[in-house]
């Protein structure tokens, strides 16, 4: 979260920016939200951490449309231009699992806890409400809350966008 607003505040310093980040940023117009990702990631004007959060947004818009293997491509690039980027791995998690890399998804989404994306707790949380987990709400990521995760996987990750 930290890392969003930090990157979001960089990047509205440049005015000329301005229109593409909002659009990039918006939700719930999926279609736009990708064009202009795009239009960010194409200009040539975008590098490191910025260029990064456009990849990530852009894949964010590729999962709500459908297009899975578009967004685990963009959420690739995102890792590779920010190694740090626990929202983008944690994307990519979602991607995976909804194209049926169940072992790759789960592998994402403990990058992602480990990186700050979400707290053990939060994920015990939505492990039990769907019924993949019967363990403590404790807030240790341990060998319950592990197969528990693999079982959700392999459900299609239910109750997640």
């Amino acid at each position: 979260m930290l890392l969003r607003l930090a990157i979001a505040a960089s990047l509205l310093a440049l005015p000329a920016r301005a229109d593409i980040i909002s659009e990039c940023e918006a939700d719930g117009a999926w279609e736009a939200k990708r064009q202009a990702c795009t239009a960010a990631i194409d200009s040539g004007d975008w590098s490191g951490r910025d260029l990064a959060w456009a990849y990530n947004n852009r894949g964010v818009a590729q999962n709500l449309l459908g297009r899975y293997a578009a967004a685990e491509v963009d959420y690739t690039q995102a890792i590779e231009l920010l190694p740090e980027f626990g929202e983008a791995y944690n994307g990519r998690a979602n991607a995976r699992c909804r194209l049926g890399e169940y072992e790759a998804s789960v592998a994402d989404r403990l990058q992602a806890l480990e990186l700050g994306a979400f707290t053990a707790e939060s994920a015990q949380v939505i492990l039990k409400d769907q019924g993949f987990y019967g363990g403590a709400i404790d807030g240790q990521f341990g060998s319950g809350s592990k197969a528990g995760l693999l079982a959700w996987t392999k459900a299609g990750c239910p109750g997640v966008d």
